[in-house]
């Protein structure tokens, strides 16, 4: 018999740097914590975390060591010249992709100031948590992309 439980959780996330730097990334699933670390691929830096999971659970996303006041170098007028950030590209279940409204509007970060920003560019130290609460990969992914 088939578990429909069990699944594939990929993500993929696109890293800008400044000063030579990027956040650190750390997924928690359960008791375990993975760290992710970008690679260079033609112009732009990506990395991308794969893990099979058991449903229903939570995975948390930590981002940290941003520091606001030199990671984010802006011109006279205020526009963003180089800014170290994250961005959520992807997220699958069993190579389903969860669609991009799930994407823009459903993945809030909570930064170290307790204040909620609902987007999947990450900009702020903080916390994510993908809730993942339905039983099998099919329904998860229906009620995720609702």
């Amino acid at each position: 018999m088939t578990n429909f439980s069990n699944c594939n959780l990929k993500i993929k996330f696109k890293f800008g740097y400044c000063n030579n730097k990027f956040f650190n990334v750390a997924i928690k699933y359960k008791d375990s914590v993975t760290s992710i670390f970008p690679t260079q691929h033609d112009e732009e830096f990506i990395a991308v975390y794969e893990n099979t999971i058991q449903l229903p659970t939570d995975i948390e996303i930590y981002f940290s060591e941003k520091d606001i006041n030199q990671d984010t170098i802006v011109d006279d007028i205020g526009n963003i010249k180089e800014d170290m950030y994250v961005q959520i590209e992807e997220i699958s279940l069993d190579s389903v992709k969860l669609n991009s409204k799930y994407l823009h509007q459903k993945i809030s970060i909570v930064t170290e100031n307790n204040d909620v920003h609902t987007t999947s560019y990450i900009g702020f130290n903080g916390k994510i948590t993908l809730n993942f609460h339905e039983n099998n990969v099919f329904f998860q992914v229906l009620t995720a992309n609702k």
